[in-house]
């Protein structure tokens, strides 16, 4: 994990990567918004992502701010495009939240999912001679039990919790409960 932090600071936006990537806002340690990576045309318009970012680090918070911004690596098994592609969005992602000049941090799935998740959180799926433990249904019940009230829907339309939401609110629970 790579933390270039002064110390600890009350407003947080933390951020799951990714093409349905999501962006929560914590301050005092409190939910506030979620927000999901912008598309149009099912492209991740950076434009839209690059000012977002800018309100949220400044204007809708406004004091001192932390990023947290999950460090992704290349998955085994995923092909070169998915991989490049994945890498790609976070460099992009690094990128804006250093040329705003906020302090980050960087952690890794295995890190945050290991401090938020709970032994009754996990969920394993079906039919693997070795137990491998499903990490969206997984995120999910730990999502409900942190943040029983919250809505993680990308829309009012919408039915399914969305992913990239979920996580990103699990990685600002991680930041908050002092990075264990």
């Amino acid at each position: 994990m790579e933390d270039n932090t002064q110390n600890y600071m009350n407003k947080i936006v933390s951020i799951d990567p990714g093409a349905n990537g999501g962006i929560a806002v914590f301050d005092s340690g409190i939910l506030q918004t979620l927000h999901v990576i912008p598309k149009v045309k099912d492209k991740i318009d950076y434009n839209e992502l690059f000012s977002l970012l800018n309100n949220l680090t400044d204007d809708e918070l406004g004091g001192d701010v932390t990023v947290v911004l999950e460090e992704v690596h290349s998955v085994f098994g995923a092909s070169a495009k998915s991989n490049f592609s994945f890498g790609h969005i976070n460099g992009v992602l690094l990128g804006m939240v250093v040329s705003l000049g906020v302090p980050y941090v960087l952690v890794q799935p295995k890190e945050w999912q290991k401090s938020v998740w709970a032994n009754q959180d996990k969920v394993y799926k079906p039919g693997k001679a070795k137990q491998t433990v499903d990490t969206k249904a997984t995120s999910l019940l730990a999502a409900k039990r942190l943040f029983p009230k919250t809505d993680f829907t990308k829309s009012a339309k919408s039915t399914i919790p969305h992913d990239g939401l979920i996580d990103a609110a699990l990685i600002g629970k991680w930041y908050i409960n002092g990075h264990k």
